[in-house]
């Protein structure tokens, strides 16, 4: 599978996760979007573990590309940045587990990686061809 087709399935589970919360909170906390300590808790999306399941099956290469085109959504670099963000995602999260677990937890995921994926569109950046490991030093 390509990466742009792992993105599009990460997007549809963050949509319909964050879609079943629009939803159902408003039903269970009479006052949302105000959640008192004592309010019950919900149930959970079963998108939200559909979106834990797939994530730390992926490779890690595409896990740190998705962590990068997430930032990317959000604003937290430009473009141009993209390999040096990338040696710094896997410097800084060696044990990916933890970029997965960031991931998972972001409840505009869908938006964040929508947002990047044009940007990266803009700037003619393909996440199926690029390979953002650094090129090894000429011999």
């Amino acid at each position: 599978m390509r990466f742009s087709e792992m993105a599009a399935e990460v997007i549809r589970l963050a949509d319909a996760r964050l879609a079943y919360w629009d939803t159902e909170l408003p039903k269970v906390y009479p006052d949302y979007p105000i959640i008192r300590p004592n309010d019950p808790p919900t149930p959970v999306p079963p998108e939200d573990g559909m979106l834990r399941q797939f994530l730390p099956d992926l490779d890690p290469d595409v896990i740190y590309k998705l962590f990068l085109t997430m930032n990317l959504g959000r604003d937290y670099f430009a473009p141009i940045q993209l390999e040096e963000r990338y040696a710094e995602t896997k410097a800084n999260f060696p044990d990916v587990k933890v970029a997965v677990a960031l991931l998972a937890g972001k409840v505009m995921l869908g938006k964040y990686l929508r947002n990047g994926l044009a940007l990266l569109s803009q700037v003619g950046v393909d996440l199926d061809q690029a390979s953002l490991e650094p090129a090894g030093n000429p011999q």
